[in-house]
């Protein structure tokens, strides 16, 4: 986070108006730009426990889950 700060808002084009993601990046500049370490909205233990569930699933589908 270091890097970054000092810089100013930064502005990167988008292809899609929304393509799903659109919240998730909203939030990790709001997050940037408040020099926080993770969101209070989705924490690290939070984003850790849904890899896992989705691993999970993917494992009971006989989906290789990659290492």
């Amino acid at each position: 986070l270091q890097a970054l700060r000092g810089r100013g808002p930064a502005r990167l084009p988008a292809r899609f108006a929304a393509n799903g993601f659109q919240y998730q990046a909203l939030e990790v500049a709001r997050c940037v730009a408040e020099g926080l370490g993770e969101s209070p909205v989705m924490p690290l233990d939070e984003s850790v426990a849904l890899m896992r569930l989705v691993d999970e699933a993917r494992a009971q589908m006989g989906v290789e889950v990659p290492a």
